[in-house]
């Protein structure tokens, strides 16, 4: 998974630097692309009474998602975009932790509003993830192979720092179904570093 980080921030920081020789003013035209990398991470402690044959006894517990995304999106007319998709997600709680990895594709639109200063997007999109599950049973660990499907639908904005820099932020809705017969309806807050790669010629 180090490796896999490693290629992800190689990818992103090749691409800004590459972006310094390309001389355009349209963000979102057609033949423009954007390379972004983002995350959120979560954690909720529990404190929860239940009730036992006799009486209650109290459970504690608490559960954390770290969740990283680069997606490469090509402007295939003036304010759409297509392209490829990767996920890493590590989730953990007492009994369990979850380490997966996803690919898909998304596709969307994004336009820029007060000269280039913001550009505004939406995004719909799906993952297939392969998962591997370390689940405790009576303090012993055991593997569990299953694999997920995530569709999705984003919204945000991103703000140009320099040129060809942007930061990020977005909301995301998705439903998150494994086959083991678990469905998740999850919203998030997002946020991460997008670099913008615009094309050489004039505005379509």
């Amino acid at each position: 998974m180090k490796q896999t980080f490693k290629i992800i921030t190689f990818q992103l920081f090749t691409l800004i630097f590459l972006n310094k020789f390309q001389a355009q003013d349209i963000p979102t035209g057609k033949g423009s692309s954007m390379l972004s990398l983002s995350g959120s991470f979560t954690q909720k402690n529990t404190t929860e009474n239940k009730s036992v044959s006799g009486g209650y006894y109290t459970d504690q517990y608490s559960v954390s998602n770290l969740f990283i995304s680069s997606t490469y999106n090509y402007f295939v007319v003036k304010n759409v975009f297509i392209g490829p998709g990767m996920e890493l997600v590590v989730n953990s709680n007492t009994n369990s932790q979850t380490n997966s990895i996803g690919f898909g594709s998304q596709f969307g639109f994004a336009f820029t509003v007060n000269e280039n200063k913001l550009i505004p997007f939406l995004s719909l999109g799906g993952r297939y993830y392969v998962l591997l599950d370390e689940t405790s049973y009576n303090y012993e660990f055991k593997k569990v192979n299953h694999n997920a499907t995530k569709l999705f639908v984003n919204s945000g904005i991103i703000v140009p720092i320099k040129k060809h820099i942007g930061l990020t932020i977005y909301g995301e809705y998705y439903k998150y179904a494994t086959s083991n017969d678990r469905t998740d309806h999850v919203f998030a807050i997002n946020l991460g570093i997008t670099g913008l790669l615009y094309r050489i010629g004039v505005e379509d």
